[in-house]
């Protein structure tokens, strides 16, 4: 404690205080409140790993899609991606997972890519699911729902 006191009292000389206590100021100080960070509703939730451009629409937010329908939604029409020429001149395979958002009538209107692939293939399959088209989920009640589904575009380069 004698420590504590003389160590105190070492501060108070060096940095030319004395041991008064300061005079408390009368005047009503306004407080500011504090500013919260944006709440995010709709279930979708930003990965600081996710670029900005492959998030869902901001107009889902409002009609929260929903992951597992009661009957989910059945492809109706894939087309394949179109493979580009950079990835076929540097024989690039493998799988883009992309996160879809089906709407009401059956047409993709948003998605997340989750495992790009470089060389324009995650761009070349973004192109390809915009494209596609399903028989949309519906609810417990057979009402049609705006629902999300996970897919794979799988890249193969064709053999020569």
């Amino acid at each position: 404690m004698k420590v504590l006191a003389v160590l105190l009292s070492i501060a108070l000389v060096c940095c030319g205080g004395d041991a008064r206590p300061a005079k408390q100021s009368r005047r009503a100080v306004a407080l500011q409140p504090a500013p919260h960070a944006p709440v995010i509703t709709g279930g979708v939730y930003p990965s600081p790993y996710q670029h900005p451009l492959y998030r869902f629409p901001l107009k889902h937010r409002r009609d929260e899609p929903v992951r597992d329908p009661a009957t989910p939604p059945i492809a109706r029409s894939t087309p394949p991606p179109a493979y580009p020429p950079s990835a076929l001149r540097a024989r690039i395979s493998g799988v883009v997972l992309i996160d879809i958002v089906i709407d009401r009538n059956g047409r993709v209107s948003g998605y997340r890519v989750l495992k790009p692939l470089p060389f324009g293939l995650s761009e070349a399959a973004i192109d390809a699911v915009s494209r596609w088209r399903y028989t949309p989920g519906r609810d417990a009640n057979g009402n049609p729902v705006v629902s999300v589904i996970r897919v794979t575009v799988p890249f193969k380069p064709p053999t020569p």
